[in-house]
């Protein structure tokens, strides 16, 4: 069973002498575990598509090379037709009208062109072929401004660029009023057949609360709570033709976070885009983070029995459920158990573990050619018996152990050693 580790709710945790009140916690298995290492280890600190559809940028400036290493440019085999982010080595984050139509013969020709600066200069960029694409479930193929705009492509081979990180669900990084900067190639002004520029455009403008974005579109569209504004009232600012799919991204102190992906905007009455009232509608990354999590995350499970007696041998192992659907780079393992109220780090052999406080990995840099690990082997003895609660988690290889890092869903399982 996928089990999140995004699922947020108000909660109050006691830890032996510590009692932390989590504002924006995480539930289950999943947050104690974080919590507890917090604490005692203090690491947690030819495509048809829609015209009125294609944004890009206008009334913004050339970006400076090499500073959006993250940005992608999604191409069939004319060249750039649609903008996305890379939100892992494995995926790319895009709109789902930019694949709208495309059927699995389509799939060949896909591809995507990473940290690309220069339009035409397809050479200087990391280039990798698509493998797969996945809409989101609930996009209405027949509305371009229909909510869930949001698809990911899975790449045939890891990127090495860094991705950029998304705006989580418990954060207030896409509030109303925070400056935004939105990024794209192609034409500057609300004609389709403008020339499009050379190089990457970057526009910066400030988020807009959804009832101010609502008031100004009731005539035209029902936004809902997953989609997001960004404009300014008296227009000149925007996304507009060819750019779907590209980032909305705000700078939170310390990094980049996409808030956004360019979805549509104009109204019937005015320009297609960057009129005065008429802020452009982006799809809210926020409340998308467990559809990304369900593909990009490897699907980690144990597949121990959960009862044993004195003198079998007991067996742990822990596997990922179709690797070839969850691709992965390398990751670190962690393996631990909750005792006393308190969770122990297991590492060392299996044959002989090693139980600490302190995160400790199980194994560290794991590529994906294994996909089934042997956690415990070893005999039940009388001393042992007891019913124990075990974790296992990926998290990005040599990165610690942190929300930030983690590369899989949460396994889970409560281990009984009987007489």
């Amino acid at each position: 069973m996928w089990i999140s580790p995004l699922t947020t709710l108000r909660r109050v945790v006691n830890l032996s002498a510590w009692s932390v009140t989590l504002k924006a916690a995480h539930t289950n298995a999943w947050s104690r575990w974080i919590l507890w290492v917090s604490l005692t280890a203090g690491v947690l600190s030819g495509w048809s598509v829609a015209a009125l559809a294609e944004r890009r940028v206008i009334g913004g400036s050339n970006a400076q090379p090499g500073a959006w290493s993250w940005m992608v440019s999604v191409q069939n085999a004319s060249g750039h037709f649609c903008g996305g982010s890379l939100i892992d080595a494995y995926w790319v984050m895009t709109a789902a009208h930019c694949v709208n139509g495309l059927s699995a013969s389509y799939r060949p020709g896909l591809r995507v062109a990473i940290g690309l600066y220069q339009r035409l200069d397809i050479a200087a960029s990391e280039l990798i072929q698509v493998e797969r694409f996945i809409q989101h479930p609930q996009w209405d193929t027949y509305n371009y401004d229909s909510p869930n705009d949001i698809a990911l492509l899975q790449l045939s081979s890891p990127a090495t660029s860094q991705p950029v990180k998304l705006a989580q669900p418990d954060s207030t990084v896409d509030s109303a009023g925070r400056l935004a900067t939105a990024l794209g190639w192609g034409v500057t002004t609300a004609r389709s057949n403008s020339p499009t520029p050379d190089v990457l455009q970057q526009v910066e403008m400030p988020l807009v609360s959804l009832t101010a974005c609502q008031q100004v579109y009731q005539n035209d569209y029902h936004l809902i709570d997953s989609q997001l504004c960004a404009g300014v009232p008296e227009g000149g600012k925007d996304t507009c033709f060819g750019d779907s799919g590209g980032p909305l991204a705000v700078f939170d102190g310390q990094a980049w976070r996409q808030v956004g992906i360019t979805s549509f905007g104009g109204k019937a009455s005015g320009p297609p885009c960057a009129g005065a009232e008429a802020y452009g509608v982006y799809s809210r990354v926020s409340a998308f983070v467990d559809f990304v999590q369900s593909y990009v995350l490897s699907d980690l499970q144990f597949s121990s029995v959960a009862q044993f007696r004195t003198g079998e041998t007991w067996q742990m192992r822990v596997q990922e459920k179709n690797p070839t659907l969850h691709p992965r780079p390398a990751v670190d393992l962690w393996f631990g158990v909750e005792f006393a109220g308190l969770l122990w780090f297991i590492s060392g052999t299996p044959q002989q573990p090693v139980l600490s406080l302190d995160a400790r990995p199980w194994s560290s840099a794991l590529d994906s050619s294994q996909s089934e690990y042997v956690l415990l082997n070893l005999q039940v003895t009388a001393k042992m018996q007891g019913s124990y609660q075990f974790y296992a988690i990926f998290t990005l290889a040599g990165q610690g152990f942190a929300v930030e890092t983690v590369r899989s869903s949460i396994a889970s399982q409560l281990i009984k050693l009987n007489p």
